[in-house]
């Protein structure tokens, strides 16, 4: 299953829980690489925390699991993007939700912005990234559990 690149067509004939596996390790290798400066800009608005990151071009990301369904906004650039659901190629102007669980791998094809915006009070980022990401999908689980009580 490692000879599968997440970007090509073998991707899309596997399960979804194949396919987390090989985000997850793709995660796992790309933390063992030098790691490269996306910058950040962070916006604040009553009830509303946006995140916006610039991701230079040729730079692969995989980002964290979310634990709510959240606004995203590409506002420059294409990019392919990887999650369990399959693979598709996104660009600049368009605006989507994304589902609760989501966890992306990002390759950009051109410079690319993207903002996450996430329905909160709260401005320490920190207290935010508690509030809003899940740290595995087994605290996905436990969350989503808590949540049927």
């Amino acid at each position: 299953m490692n000879e599968i690149c997440l970007f090509n067509s073998e991707f899309k004939e596997l399960s979804r829980i194949e396919r987390r596996s090989l985000i997850l390790g793709l995660q796992d290798q790309i933390m063992e690489l030098e790691q490269i400066d996306c910058p950040l800009k962070h916006h604040f608005t009553e009830g509303n925390y946006a995140r916006e990151i610039f991701i230079k071009e040729g730079t692969v990301i995989v980002g964290k699991i979310h634990k709510h369904p959240h606004v995203n906004v590409i506002s420059q650039g294409k990019c392919l993007v990887a999650t369990e659901d399959g693979v598709e190629e996104l660009e600049a102007p368009i605006t989507f939700i994304s589902k609760a669980g989501t966890k992306r791998v990002v390759l950009a094809l051109s410079d690319v912005t993207w903002t996450t915006v996430h329905p909160t009070d709260e401005t320490d980022l920190d207290k935010i990234e508690d509030e809003v990401i899940a740290k595995s999908y087994k605290e996905l689980d436990s969350y989503n559990k808590r949540l049927e009580v």
